[in-house]
């Protein structure tokens, strides 16, 4: 059952964003974009979709960048060396690719006018332009990981339900997830040095580690007959909120609760506000964030763009 889920984080497929082939999102990667509080990352969904264009343009650039190479190369750039002919050779590969990336933008976004039905504007087709690249972005970190809770599932994703054991207590770990992957793949084996752990997938060595606590008895991995039969449940209760006027089993079990049907479903989530920013103790600046020069014209800076939600995530494909 959980043999796709295993294949496609053991041989990811080839993810392309903004004209740069990015790598097999790796433990060392979460960890850049993680200190650096990249939004991509740092803020759920929700809140980064209510940023403006130019911010989601650069968390999504300096992401990129930091996918397309490996960690001990970003460690480098980051290490002062003689002359800083890195960081000199750095420059020069950033500006050969975001000119690369400009001539790309510019031919897509030319067909998104041409091609669209609604017949896009400049600005229209270029806050398109961004919103799947983001997209494309989600969709090679969602392809990454496996998905262990029963509400977040998506088709095509990988997908590992996990339940707590009857005899472990309900407590999530106290430690950084990230160190305990660490140890785990030095412990078994997988890796020898801590910079050969900085190297491994992120979604693979969480799969063995899952894998390593169910053998231990700390948790049981869902297996293909409870996973039907949970499918099974979910359809009849999906019926049954379908045959007392509801779209969602969760509406149905809110109203059932309240005693009467939500008054407030489909409005926005509370908590939202649209002049959110970037966290402010994040870096200025990465080695590759640039505001795209064409978001800063006057008719398209400041405002902001309806990236494509969660529900929206399409599945990674194989490369041809």
């Amino acid at each position: 059952m959980h043999e796709d889920s295993f294949a496609t984080l053991a041989c990811p497929a080839r993810h392309v964003v903004l004209s740069l082939t990015l790598l097999e999102f790796r433990i060392g990667h979460r960890l850049v974009l993680l200190r650096d509080q990249n939004p991509l990352i740092w803020l759920s969904e929700a809140h980064f979709n209510q940023l403006p264009l130019e911010e989601q343009s650069a968390a999504l650039i300096e992401a990129v960048y930091v996918c397309a190479k490996t960690f001990a190369e970003r460690k480098r750039l980051e290490t002062p060396c003689f002359l800083n002919w890195r960081q000199r050779l750095n420059k020069w590969d950033v500006r050969n690719w975001h000119r690369t990336r400009k001539r790309a933008e510019e031919k897509d976004v030319a067909a998104l006018k041409r091609e669209s039905v609604q017949r896009f504007t400049e600005h229209e087709a270029r806050v398109s332009f961004w919103s799947m690249s983001v997209t494309d972005f989600r969709n090679y970190l969602a392809a990454s990981r496996p998905i262990t809770e029963w509400e977040d599932r998506r088709e095509g994703f990988p997908f590992m339900p996990c339940l707590p054991t009857e005899r472990e207590k309900s407590r999530d770990l106290g430690g950084p997830f990230d160190a305990t992957l660490i140890q785990f793949l030095l412990s078994s084996g997988l890796c020898r040095t801590e910079a050969e752990c900085m190297e491994y997938p992120f979604g693979l060595a969480e799969t063995h580690y899952l894998t390593h606590l169910e053998h231990e008895g700390a948790l049981k991995i869902v297996n293909a007959k409870e996973m039907q039969f949970e499918s099974d449940c979910q359809a009849n209760d999906l019926a049954a909120a379908k045959a007392a006027g509801y779209n969602t089993i969760a509406e149905h079990i809110a109203a059932i609760k309240r005693g009467q049907k939500s008054e407030n479903s489909g409005q926005n989530p509370a908590g939202l506000t649209s002049d959110l920013r970037s966290p402010t103790s994040a870096p200025p600046a990465g080695l590759a964030t640039a505001v795209p020069e064409e978001l800063l014209q006057p008719e398209i800076s400041g405002q902001k763009s309806a990236i494509s939600p969660t529900s929206d995530l399409r599945p990674p494909t194989s490369p041809p």
